[in-house]
């Protein structure tokens, strides 16, 4: 794979099954990658739950409070993207990935394929699987890596698109989307906020991550009652 790309892979220290089964789908593709501790979000002190868990965007599944796993959601993406603004220099881009994905394909593909032309947009890896939401996401095709196609998702379709199980952004949009979560409540697959509040030109979808169907493993989606 090439250098200048960060895996991080999200994941509780303590949850040592995920990480041993995340691995050995990484280690199939020798990908180099990094576990980034999760914070949980049912650990958190009251004061410091309730100082994130006013929603600022209230039209994002309709609610003014975010759940507890939402709150740790948004803080270990917020953690890991100021890491690697502030600590990794050697890397143009990051790769965020949560420890209950597998892959349909090589990650290498679109690695390998990444460009300036990339470089203001969100590439989100899929992981929609169990969701009745992805009929409504609307996508036109916009290209290809390698043979493995990929599409701009029209804006306004954005808060049917959920998740933040994968997902590739360079150091710039990294930056930006950091802004973003230090400003702002929300959760971290709220993708339409993200979208408005930043320069992303395009928003790309390429199915490459899998998420399981079942969903009892997801404290997340548990506490959404999807």
């Amino acid at each position: 794979m090439r250098s200048d790309v960060s895996i991080q892979v999200i994941s509780l220290s303590s949850d040592c099954k995920k990480r041993d089964s995340v691995s050995a789908v990484l280690d199939s593709y020798n990908l180099n990658y990094s576990f980034y501790d999760a914070v949980n979000g049912k650990e958190l002190s009251a004061i410091e739950y309730f100082y994130h868990c006013n929603n600022n965007d209230y039209f994002f599944n309709r609610k003014s409070i975010l759940t507890p796993g939402e709150v740790g959601c948004k803080l270990s993406h917020l953690k890991i993207l100021e890491d690697f603004v502030n600590n990794q220099s050697d890397y143009n881009w990051l790769c965020v990935l949560e420890d209950d994905i597998s892959l349909k394909c090589d990650l290498n593909i679109v690695f390998n394929n990444l460009s300036e032309i990339f470089s203001k947009s969100i590439i989100h890896l899929g992981g929609q699987e169990g969701l009745n939401s992805k009929n409504r996401v609307v996508k036109s095709f916009k290209g290809s890596f390698d043979k493995l196609n990929y599409y701009k998702v029209l804006p306004i379709t954005l808060r049917w698109l959920y998740r933040t199980c994968g997902y590739i952004v360079s150091k710039e949009i990294a930056l930006e989307m950091l802004s973003i979560f230090k400003k702002n409540n929300i959760p971290a697959d709220n993708w339409r906020y993200i979208v408005k509040k930043s320069s992303v030109r395009d928003f790309i979808f390429c199915d490459v991550v899998t998420h399981p169907v079942d969903l009892s493993g997801s404290s997340i989606e548990a506490e959404r009652g999807v």
